[in-house]
């Protein structure tokens, strides 16, 4: 049964300022936006079912985001959807994907493994396109995406999804984005040294990236000075009652599904 409604679905790419994006999506659809994962199997994408069940959990459910949203799914069989992301340098992202396994998640993985593991390649390419294919990639964000910007214009992106009839009024704010500061090799370092590895590595993503900031580039004079104006987030009495919402309802819910299910109660897939 397809859900008579707009969905808007945020593709968060990892090492993408993603969270930042998350927190503006609370700020403005609390409580119609929700972070979800898949519910009732072990893919890590979430389908048409798992957003049927949300909808009995939540059914003012109108705009979601999540590591396993991506839009070659077939959660268009289910609803109307328009799907927006952030793409990231690379060979940043590449870099920051490493440090913050190393570091924070505890991988005991060394720079050479990682260079050497195929499945860290052209993330960005396969998260929107589900393969290595750029030429799909660029065809699924004509047909699908109502907004995709680039990290290293952020504001932009704010801008220009702001500026959008269909973003279901969503309102920009700057927001401070979160920089690894816990690995002890700095970024530049490993970039320096293994810059050639790094490039070939990611050389889709790096053609898609480039394919992406060219258009945005091109769509930049369209606006006005008082539109390139984004004022600072500040913390609110909103964004607490949706982490109480989340903690208290949503994820004890969904966790107790999922373990239902036999999956893991944590996890973003």
């Amino acid at each position: 049964m397809k859900i008579k409604r707009e969905l808007l679905a945020f593709v968060h790419i990892e090492k993408s300022a993603g969270t930042s994006i998350i927190h503006l999506l609370r700020h403005n659809y609390f409580p119609r936006y929700l972070d979800v994962r898949p519910l009732g199997h072990n893919e890590r994408v979430f389908k048409g079912e798992d957003f049927l069940r949300y909808t009995n959990i939540a059914p003012w459910v109108k705009v979601i985001g999540g590591h396993s949203v991506v839009p070659w799914s077939d959660l268009e069989s289910v609803a109307n959807v328009r799907y927006i992301t952030l793409l990231r340098n690379p060979v940043n992202r590449y870099v920051s994907q490493y440090r913050y396994w190393s570091s924070q998640l505890g991988k005991a993985i060394s720079i050479d493994e990682y260079l050497s593991r195929k499945e860290v390649c052209n993330i960005q390419l396969k998260k929107i396109a589900g393969e290595e294919n750029v030429d799909k990639a660029i065809d699924i964000i004509s047909e699908k995406f109502l907004c995709i910007g680039v990290v290293e214009l952020f504001d932009w992106f704010l801008v220009e999804l702001q500026a959008s009839k269909a973003s279901q009024g969503f309102r920009g704010l700057h927001i401070e984005q979160n920089i690894n500061k816990k690995h002890p090799i700095p970024a530049d370092h490993l970039i320096e040294k293994y810059a050639d590895d790094m490039m070939e590595n990611n050389r889709l993503d790096i053609e898609l990236y480039n394919y992406v900031l060219k258009s945005i580039e091109g769509r930049i004079s369209r606006y006005s000075e008082d539109e390139q104006n984004i004022p600072k987030m500040k913390w609110s009495l909103q964004l607490f009652a949706d982490y109480l919402y989340r903690k208290t309802y949503i994820e004890p819910v969904t966790g107790r599904i999922r373990a239902k299910n036999g999956l893991g109660k944590e996890g973003s897939y």
